[in-house]
């Protein structure tokens, strides 16, 4: 039986802009990549997917805010809470859709959820036509 090699989890809240709008996005990542600035993850948020797709990558730019490694992946919700406030999402500059640690889906279906085989495969055949 093969031994399983652990790999150090890094956690950090990054904001991405959009260096055309001045438009930004603030978000929560962990990642495997011991330098934080090679991870290729600028953000998975609905509207910063758009600004990406239409502007292109090269005029986002992401900076690391907060380095969390030390402290953990539920520290890293927590900050991410205080970074993405009320506030925040009044800026019209903001990109983020939700208060930080109220991330992924957007209308919360299916959070948490794993969909059955049976669900998945008929998903697939109705995406391939």
């Amino acid at each position: 039986m093969g031994e399983r090699i652990l790999h150090r989890q890094y956690h950090y809240i990054y904001a991405t802009t959009c260096k055309i709008t001045c438009r930004y996005y603030i978000g929560m990542h962990s990642t495997r990549f011991e330098r934080m600035m090679n991870d290729p993850y600028y953000g998975g948020g609905k509207v910063l997917q758009h600004s990406i797709i239409k502007y292109g990558k090269e005029n986002h730019t992401r900076i690391i805010l907060e380095n969390c490694s030390e402290i953990g992946r539920a520290f890293l919700q927590k900050r991410e809470e205080v970074w993405v406030d009320a506030q925040c999402l009044k800026d019209p500059l903001c990109m983020n859709l939700k208060l930080g640690g109220e991330g992924g889906s957007f209308l919360g279906i299916n959070c948490g959820k794993k969909h059955s085989e049976e669900h998945r495969r008929k998903n697939s055949e109705f995406r391939k036509g």
